[in-house]
């Protein structure tokens, strides 16, 4: 696998709704934003949005290192996603960055490009037909939890009420973060100050996928250990999230495994079911394995899982830092970084009432090819897709860094 983005000497950051960063060469760079939050901005994720009868979900095994069956799909089945670029873009070109939804605001938080690790937090209005407001900018993330800004990325994102949770990611140069770092409450436009939750991630984590029910926060996978000496992980964990945003590590913390060692996997919770697509074996390798297996596991009332189940997967690519959401009891698998480089296709299944997948199909692809970035959903049918690994069209071959922010509305 080609190695697609930049980052200093930094050995990592993913995923989908998606993915950590990566030691790289220097990326070309589009769509450079000097327009932020002009109402005329060019444009068209990793984070989690909670899952309810219409959002978000993930995947299951069947596959290796082979070839990269229909990555880019142009039928347009029932189920479909309507595409379209928002006019508004990112405040810098990112990727390995994070997004999610809280009240009713699309956040988008740091990433990585040519410059090192940013620190920006932005947040959008999502308007009622699923279009993006002006852009706010927000107060710089903090590691520490104080008033000092300090860029991250390869986080894992998710939204509690009106406040913003930030797990892991990597902060520095020593490696995976440990800390939960929350916002208070975003009140009118703006979030308030950064603090460190009591809870804290053991091991630190980062290029995790992660999934998001009524009452917990789940991590899947992802890679722990100093920044030279990354190790990628199976390992499933569980976090209880109250409304008010207090994070309180589940007991065990430790609820399941994948079913091999993997990062920048996609992850959906859906009906008390954690579904889990694809991801890479080790995203500093110059050859890693990809995967484009679905898994599944029930979700019991204490957070534990119940058995791993495979489930149907025929049809799709082998892929990290994709992007995984449920609507109207449909599962989407969107974009992601192929063994070439990044991916357009869209691919939806109808979800049986035991949970079991009916079987994908190709749906209308993203305009361009992209992955890598922050994603998100409002629960309502509408998708939000924002920096990343970015290739123009569908051909590819050279990817770079974006702003671009696609919305995507699901049917």
């Amino acid at each position: 696998m080609r190695n697609p983005i930049a980052v200093r000497a930094l050995s990592s950051c993913l995923l989908l709704i998606a993915a950590g960063c990566v030691t790289i060469t220097p990326p070309a760079v589009t769509n450079d934003p000097s327009n932020f939050g002009a109402v005329n901005g060019v444009s068209t994720g990793k984070g989690s949005t909670p899952s309810s009868s219409g959002s978000s979900p993930t995947p299951t095994p069947s596959g290796g290192a082979t070839t990269n069956p229909t990555a880019n799909p142009t039928s347009s089945p029932a189920g479909g996603v309507t595409w379209t670029q928002s006019n508004q873009v990112l405040p810098a070109v990112v990727a390995f960055t994070a997004g999610t939804v809280v009240s009713n605001n699309f956040v988008v938080v740091g990433g990585t490009n040519t410059n090192g690790l940013q620190s920006s937090v932005t947040s959008y209005p999502i308007n009622a037909n699923g279009t993006l407001g002006v852009g706010q900018t927000q107060r710089n993330y903090s590691a520490n939890g104080g008033g000092t800004a300090s860029g991250i990325c390869s986080e894992s994102l998710a939204g509690a009420g009106s406040n913003l949770l930030v797990f892991g990611g990597q902060t520095d140069a020593n490696g995976s973060a440990t800390n939960i770092i929350s916002s208070t409450a975003l009140s009118g436009a703006f979030f308030g100050v950064w603090s460190n939750q009591s809870a804290t991630l053991n091991p630190g984590r980062q290029d995790a996928g992660i999934a998001q029910d009524s009452s917990r926060v789940y991590l899947v996978g992802g890679r722990s250990g100093t920044t030279q000496n990354l190790v990628s992980t199976d390992s499933i964990q569980a976090y209880a999230v109250s409304s008010a945003g207090t994070v309180t590590a589940n007991s065990p913390l430790t609820i399941g495994t994948l079913p091999t060692p993997r990062a920048a996997v996609a992850a959906a919770a859906f009906n008390n079911r954690l579904y889990v697509f694809g991801g890479s074996s080790d995203l500093n390798s110059g050859s890693p394995t990809l995967y484009s297996d679905v898994t599944s596991y029930p979700i019991n009332a204490d957070g534990s899982l119940g058995a791993r189940r495979s489930e149907a997967a025929i049809g799709l690519p082998q892929a990290w830092g994709a992007y995984l959401f449920v609507f109207n009891n449909k599962l989407y698998l969107l974009g992601g970084m192929g063994a070439n480089g990044a991916l357009s296709g869209c691919f939806v299944t109808s979800i049986n009432a035991d949970g079991t997948l009916a079987g994908w199909t190709a749906t209308t692809p993203i305009p361009d090819r992209i992955g890598a970035g922050a994603a998100a959903t409002d629960g309502q049918g509408h998708v939000f897709l924002a920096g990343g690994q970015w290739e123009q069209g569908q051909s590819g071959g050279n990817p770079a860094t974006t702003a671009n922010i696609y919305l995507g509305t699901l049917q």
